[in-house]
């Protein structure tokens, strides 16, 4: 009967020992560190073996120690390969992945800063919000309403906004006026009246742009009686108030542009600066206002005063209207 050496049981029983082992660890039964101590064991049972077969023990003497030396060297990458495989992995906490909320925002601990209260707003986070850039077209020239096709005293502008910001709550006043020249400066004559739907819209998107309708048309002859009866110089036109408010963040805005007219019925209209506000501006001695004189006083409350309209009797006892 064949006997079984020392050195080969040895082996044997380590090999067993390992696979134990890996199986304990995959069952989760035998974790930390007394399982890298047995797998030590393990492997220090293999040695005898491996130092004492005849391939090694026989070899020349030359030989024998090198022979030795990669033996061992074998059996510890061996083992040492299945430590790793046997290690355990570190898992994240919250694997897999669980969805998490929004990520407050972080509150600086240096009490010398401020937050500007959030806004809610549906547009996306930016890095920096432009300014409204509203134009009312056309600009910087002499317009008149006597052309084929369009009717005396009502001027088709264009509410245009040529920036990068959509706008929205807008809202035009037009406020008709008189202009007269006072020991003071100026103070204007509001003539009130049916108020004008310009047309623009309640919001409009960036490089988009509107329709702005001016009529003068009911409200000439008032304007005609106030000069006369104002041995003063003068000038008739309109005030347009405009406010809005940007889209992204909800900024509040305000606006005021004025244009003066030419002609008993309002056929011309300019704003201020213009060539022909400077022509104007040289006949003052003549009882002309121009816009340039009006302008600083438009937006100016303590300067405007409603039209006051008279009404009495004549000789023969006929009602008469009179606005100054």
């Amino acid at each position: 009967m064949p006997t079984i050496s020392l050195e080969l049981g040895l082996a044997v029983g380590g090999i067993v020992l390992t696979l134990v082992l890996v199986v304990l660890d995959k069952a989760g039964k035998l974790k930390g560190q007394m399982l890298y101590l047995l797998l030590a064991l393990a492997g220090l049972m293999t040695l005898p073996l491996m130092l004492g077969n005849s391939f090694v023990a026989e070899a020349p003497a030359l030989w024998k120690y090198w022979l030795r030396a990669a033996s061992v060297s074998t059996v510890i990458l061996i083992f040492w390969a299945i430590g790793i495989w046997i290690s355990p992995k570190e898992v994240p906490t919250d694997y897999p992945p669980k969805p998490h909320g929004p990520t407050p925002p972080s509150i600086s601990d240096d009490s010398t800063k401020t937050r500007e209260p959030a806004v809610k707003s549906d547009y996306p986070a930016r890095i920096a919000l432009s300014e409204p850039v509203i134009h009312i077209e056309p600009e910087n020239q002499l317009m008149w309403s006597t052309s084929p096709g369009e009717t005396v005293g009502v001027f088709k502008l264009t509410f245009a906004n040529t920036g990068m910001e959509d706008i929205d709550h807008v809202r035009v006043i037009e406020d008709y006026f008189v202009a007269l020249k006072s020991q003071n400066g100026v103070i204007i004559k509001n003539l009130g009246g049916v108020p004008v739907n310009s047309g623009v819209y309640e919001s409009l998107d960036h490089k988009k742009s509107c329709p702005l309708l001016i009529d003068f048309r009911s409200h000439v002859d008032v304007m005609g009686q106030v000069v006369k009866n104002n041995a003063v110089p003068n000038m008739s036109g309109i005030r347009l108030t405009i406010t809005f408010r940007r889209k992204a963040d909800g900024r509040d805005y305000r606006m005021v542009k004025g244009y003066g007219t030419i002609g008993p019925q309002a056929q011309g209209m300019f704003p201020p600066g213009i060539p022909q506000d400077q022509m104007i501006r040289s006949l003052s001695n003549k009882g002309f206002l121009s816009m340039s004189e009006v302008a600083p006083y438009l937006d100016v409350p303590e300067c405007w005063m409603p039209v006051t309209h008279e009404i009495g009797q004549d000789e023969q006892g006929n009602r008469t209207s009179r606005y100054y």
